[in-house]
């Protein structure tokens, strides 16, 4: 599995890393709520691109992995939403973002973590 987001980010690649000595895996989900008129910094151009579907926003989903099983701990996901992929001009630096968002909120997750929180099932 890749360890860090594709230049071309697309709904349901994933990444899987480490922290810590921790398996943490990292999902692009589609966001259906977040459009370019909520916050005041996009343009004509970056609108209307993002209207034609060449970029848009979606959701970094970060969760642990089972040290037992492998599989993914939903019930300890993390999330940040609102986050442009494949913003033109910007691809590169969008990868970027994503794959610090995924190691933040994974810190976040240890964090938890080390405060008493489990990931067993």
């Amino acid at each position: 599995m890749k360890k860090n987001f594709d230049k071309h980010i697309c709904i349901g690649d994933t990444v899987q890393f480490k922290r810590d000595g921790h398996e943490f895996v990292a999902r692009i989900d589609y966001d259906e709520d977040s459009k370019p008129s909520d916050v005041d910094c996009y343009d004509a151009a970056q609108t209307k691109a993002w209207q034609n579907d060449e970029w848009r926003f979606a959701g970094v989903v970060v969760m642990p992995v089972c040290h037992c099983c492998g599989c993914p701990l939903r019930d300890r996901a993390h999330s940040v939403w609102a986050v442009e992929i494949n913003l033109p001009g910007a691809s590169a630096e969008c990868a970027k973002h994503c794959d610090e968002l995924a190691r933040e909120m994974a810190d976040t997750l240890l964090n938890e973590h080390t405060q008493g929180a489990t990931w067993h099932r």
